[in-house]
């Protein structure tokens, strides 16, 4: 029997009401677990945390990799980080590129990881807008466009840095 029923995203309460439940929406906070700003050189322009096993990633990103690699950007892959070693390697971290596995996908932890060490979030649109804005908290740009985005603002550190702080 299920008493209550909370979800962290507008998009997963939506799909429950259709179920015919009511769930309450609870969008992720900042916890410590995330991170903090440790002050370091920010020395990788471009990273991309995450998994590329998803279908639409594998589409997706080696396009976008290659049209950086192009810019002289070498886009820094990581994946199963955790902890000290995640906070420290995203404090050096000053774009942190961002592409879903699948449209739905909710991307709330990633963001709160960006902001969480001072690295600069810029994603393909997304349905989930609890908590971010776009040019406030993390910058939103097509996948047209995603490439340029990343380009302005790793070339624009003081314009990243605002952002950055507002996110944070």
């Amino acid at each position: 029997v299920l008493d209550v029923l909370a979800v962290t995203s507008a998009f997963r309460a939506a799909f429950y009401r259709q179920q015919g439940f009511t769930p309450v929406l609870a969008p992720l906070g900042y916890h410590p677990v995330y991170g903090e700003d440790l002050g370091l050189n920010r020395d990788i322009p471009v990273a991309f945390l995450g998994n590329l096993d998803s279908p639409r990633r594998k589409r997706l990103l080696p396009p976008i990799l290659r049209a950086l690699q192009q810019h002289g950007i070498q886009v820094d892959i990581k994946a199963g980080l955790y902890g000290a070693e995640r906070t420290r390697y995203l404090n050096r971290v000053q774009v942190m590129l961002n592409v879903l596995r699948a449209p739905q996908d909710y991307v709330g932890q990633r963001f709160l990881l960006g902001a969480a060490n001072k690295a600069l979030v810029v994603t393909e649109p997304f349905s989930n807008k609890e908590a971010f804005k776009a040019d406030e908290h993390l910058v939103v740009a097509s996948l047209n466009s995603i490439v340029d985005a990343i380009l302005h603002h790793v070339a624009n550190p003081e314009e990243r840095r605002l952002i950055t702080e507002n996110a944070y």
